[in-house]
């Protein structure tokens, strides 16, 4: 694979201060812009984002998460001209939160990747690190890796009142992350001397597919790759579309009580919880548009009382 342009970044979302640290190793450069109450860098970054727009952003996390919250930025922030660095990182912090919230539900990002304005690399998916099984979060792999310095941020997110030095030591902490993301990088190159690792570059692969079988697949972990590989060949072998392989009505749980869900072989002895689960399981399955109501106030005194 040919090389490409890329930058290597990281955000961060505390409640008083958002800070993206971009890293251009083309000019080994870092560029660090900052939303709180001592400074307000949004202009900047966006007239960054317009000479960088052509170029991968690198990350980990990034599809679910980090482009999450930037793409967000990007559609909004003509509507905040009167707030001040302190209140637009308060939004932000809100809207990150409720993006992490949704992968705690399974719930697909608002934006999908096409939908992106910039485009990504992401380092979480290619390796299949969002595998259940082999779920790993940025620290475990610097540990994996020997990466030189490993660090946990000691400010609470939602911390009120941050400091400068709180500030910088957060900056100093998505420095730390970016680097590591970029050390990460290279190994998916192949540009490392961990023998499993070198000299195989899995960008490279992925691209030959992009290229030869048409499969949007640069972000995608190997056992997607080959799945959607053998469904190409089944389709030119069977004459079939991909809307053949579809089932033509999909069931879905919304609008159905719970209890139809519940496991026959579980039965309950007390009369507090026999009752709780008969309300909640009259209670219909709702989609996220819809607000859930379920008054759980009975089952929280039964468990206090035990």
């Amino acid at each position: 694979m040919k090389d490409i342009d890329i930058v290597i970044f990281d955000i961060e979302t505390p409640k008083e201060m958002f800070l993206i640290v971009i890293y251009d190793p083309e000019i080994d450069k870092y560029f660090r812009f900052e939303i709180s109450r001592r400074r307000n860098d949004i202009n900047k970054f966006i007239r960054f984002i317009e000479r960088y727009d052509d170029v991968f952003w690198v990350g980990f996390n990034n599809i679910r998460f980090d482009a999450q919250v930037v793409e967000w930025i990007l559609r909004n922030y003509e509507k905040w001209g009167e707030l001040s660095g302190q209140e637009i990182a308060e939004m932000i912090y809100q809207k990150a939160q409720d993006i992490i919230d949704d992968a705690n539900y399974n719930i697909f990002p608002e934006y999908r990747e096409e939908q992106l304005s910039l485009k990504q690399l992401d380092l979480f998916t290619i390796w299949h690190f969002n595998n259940e099984n082999r779920r790993t979060s940025l620290k475990a792999v610097q540990f994996a890796i020997n990466f030189e310095n490993i660090e946990e941020s000691s400010i609470p997110f939602d911390k009120v009142g941050m400091t400068d030095e709180d500030m910088d030591d957060m900056i100093h902490y998505c420095d730390n992350d970016v680097n590591a993301t970029y050390a990460l990088y290279k190994i998916t190159r192949g540009d490392t001397d961990i023998p499993n690792f070198k000299g195989k570059d899995k960008l490279a692969d992925r691209a030959i597919m992009e290229e030869e079988f048409e499969l949007k697949c640069l972000n995608w972990n190997d056992v997607k790759i080959g799945a959607e590989w053998n469904k190409l060949d089944y389709m030119k072998l069977t004459k079939k579309s991909e809307k053949d392989l579809k089932p033509e009505k999909v069931n879905h749980f919304y609008g159905k009580r719970f209890r139809q869900f519940f496991p026959k072989t579980v039965k309950f002895q007390t009369s507090e919880l026999k009752k709780f689960v008969r309300d909640l399981g009259n209670t219909f399955v709702l989609n996220k548009k819809q607000e859930f109501k379920f008054d759980f106030s009975q089952l929280e005194k039964y468990i206090k009382n035990k």
